[in-house]
């Protein structure tokens, strides 16, 4: 299992699965039931290795695949499982890149207008809008970052720079009211740089800036480890790679894979 998300009423569990086979043999999406208590696991779709998918609003799935950096429009044929076998390329990374495969992870943003993608190859955020009509997405654009171009920098679309971002969230933030920038979004974009050891936030203007991790560079000359505390002036990651976030308490949980162990932030 790679990643999971719910179907657009929520009672649905969806999670991909990395079975590495370039063909419809095995399936590459399992799904479990609410009324279950999601405690029996089906075969939902067979097709080519996955690692990501995103359901939309208006029921249509697209998931991700490892050759050429692929995104796949599912296209059902009336029963569960599906057999994919006419899966229909909505774009390829190859189109901006010469990438030869890619573990890409989809994000769909919940005004279902567009999606943010994270992929462990580039240092970069892309985004890709969602067409209601024909129901598929348009190709990808780099709105934050580099694609070959690694590092740690804070800063607006193409001057940021990060080394290998991986899961992130969308969370709802307060103060933009109505919505701020060109999309006038009302929400800001977290995600893990596994490599950076940090947390990111990415705001509707594509502006980039640290929230976790890294902390007391100066003591040691590291900026990996275990320290919780101030996430700005103390927190320490070890590669962290998983992420959400719950609204309610308003906490964010990490998944910080070499300390093995999930950590927490929340606002006091």
């Amino acid at each position: 299992m790679y990643s999971f998300t719910f179907s657009a009423d929520g009672d649905t569990l969806l999670f991909t699965d990395d079975h590495g086979q370039d063909n419809t043999s095995r399936a590459n999406i399992y799904y479990s039931l609410r009324r279950e208590n999601f405690r029996r696991i089906r075969p939902y779709n067979y097709g080519k290795t996955s690692y990501s998918l995103v359901y939309m609003d208006d029921g249509t799935i697209f998931y991700t695949t490892w050759w050429e950096g692929k995104v796949y429009k599912m296209i059902r044929n009336g029963a569960i499982p599906n057999i994919d076998s006419n899966a229909e390329v909505a774009f390829s990374l190859s189109q901006i890149s010469s990438v030869g495969g890619s573990h890409t992870l989809l994000f769909k943003h919940p005004s279902n207008k567009f999606m943010y993608m994270l992929s462990d190859g580039f240092g970069a955020v892309f985004r890709a809008d969602y067409d209601p009509v024909a129901k598929t997405f348009g190709n990808p654009t780099v709105i934050a970052g580099n694609m070959n171009d690694k590092d740690f920098k804070e800063g607006t679309g193409g001057a940021a720079r990060f080394k290998k971002p991986e899961f992130g969230v969308f969370v709802k933030n307060e103060k933009y009211g109505e919505g701020i920038g060109p999309d006038q979004d009302q929400y800001d974009f977290y995600f893990c740089d596994r490599d950076n050891h940090c947390i990111w936030k990415l705001d509707p203007y594509g502006v980039a800036s640290l929230v976790a991790g890294r902390s007391n560079e100066n003591a040691d000359g590291k900026v990996w480890g275990y320290v919780d505390g101030n996430p700005l002036m103390e927190a320490r990651f070890n590669q962290p790679s998983g992420l959400t976030y719950d609204p309610d308490e308003d906490i964010f949980y990490i998944g910080d894979i070499d300390n093995k162990g999930i950590r927490y932030m929340t606002t006091e």
